[in-house]
């Protein structure tokens, strides 16, 4: 609640303990621990400290990897928050390796039309957009529009299939 509220030295003390509890009750690699460690790296992560979160996050995507295997939405999300990381410290290439491995994961556990698939579709337009602002003639405004256009075109067949049919 308190990092919902932007809170983010407040809601510190309170993961900390959380993980260190975790660690102690459950063990390393408990999937509630993986989940405390990487609530650490999104915290570190939102208050800008990109390189205290990159522990968690390395720690919580390989115990991950290790423990749920590849195809766990929980190991695909850890994945997914890598590459959002490493976008946030405009490694623009290193981001896309982990969320197009996200989205193609998502896409074939959840499915297409999925939030989560959804997101990752959104995240790499995004890094696409951004990636072109740094280098405009590379070709990332096309991937960018493609990522958009294939978001539209999901969107656009859910409402297809959620309309009710015509009398």
């Amino acid at each position: 609640l308190l990092e919902s509220q932007g809170k983010y030295d407040d809601a510190m003390p309170y993961l900390v303990e959380a993980l260190e509890a975790r660690r102690r009750v459950l063990g390393d690699e408990h999937p509630d621990t993986l989940a405390s460690i990487g609530n650490m790296g999104i915290l570190l992560k939102n208050q800008g400290k990109y390189e205290e979160a990159m522990p968690y996050y390395v720690e919580a995507l390989e115990a991950k990897r290790r423990v749920l295997g590849n195809e766990h939405p929980s190991t695909l999300a850890s994945i997914s928050n890598m590459g959002n990381l490493l976008y946030s410290q405009g490694k623009y290439d290193e981001a896309e390796v982990y969320l197009l491995e996200a989205l193609e994961g998502f896409r074939r556990v959840l499915g297409n039309e999925h939030p989560y698939t959804l997101y990752s579709i959104n995240a790499l337009a995004e890094l696409y957009d951004a990636w072109h602002e740094v280098e405009p003639d590379a070709g990332h405004d096309a991937k960018a529009d493609e990522y958009r256009q294939l978001l539209e075109a999901i969107e656009a067949k859910k409402a297809e299939t959620t309309e009710p049919a015509a009398p």
